[in-house]
């Protein structure tokens, strides 16, 4: 589904990609996940990002640096975001067994 940049643009701080905006007033955008990818010897990051929309969660990615990329500052009008779901994933760690 194409999303407007201007509206990804309304779920993400320009100052701290990492954080979300407290957005109260964009009741159909929901800001649900954002972590950072990858960081290039540039310094240039990549994002994923997650949000939910009209009961449904979407995913995108987008690029800032630390000097002048913004987020989606070099997409187009329109971004062509992924249909994503929630999964649970059960993760199996181990720890030291006291007494042995």
């Amino acid at each position: 589904m194409k999303f407007k940049k201007s509206d990804l643009k309304e779920i993400t701080h320009e100052d701290n990609p990492e954080c979300f905006k407290d957005i109260p007033s964009l009741s159909k955008f929901k800001p649900v996940y954002c972590e950072i990818e990858s960081v290039d010897d540039h310094g240039v990051r990549t994002y994923e990002q997650v949000f939910q929309y009209e009961g449904r969660y979407y995913q995108t990615n987008y690029i800032t640096d630390l000097n002048n990329i913004s987020p989606y500052e070099y997409e187009p009008e329109e971004i062509e975001c992924i249909e994503v779901r929630q999964v649970v994933i059960e993760q199996v760690q181990y720890e030291a067994v006291s007494g042995g």
